[in-house]
């Protein structure tokens, strides 16, 4: 069907300097900018807010 993904398309907004400071982190990889979301995602920990504290998971 016209205008259909297969795929969903994730977004969010970043400051300018936390875009400069991904995109060296993209480039030292050596990885596809997806392969590197995908996998920092996967596989390494993240902090998120809940109830006004943050939380890290590993």
């Amino acid at each position: 069907m016209s205008g259909e993904h297969k795929y969903p398309t994730i977004s969010f907004h970043i400051s300018p300097r936390e875009r400069e400071e991904i995109e060296a982190k993209i480039l030292a990889s050596g990885l596809k900018k997806k392969d590197y979301f995908v996998r920092s995602c996967i596989y390494n920990r993240f902090a998120w807010l809940e109830e006004k504290s943050w939380s890290i998971s590993w």
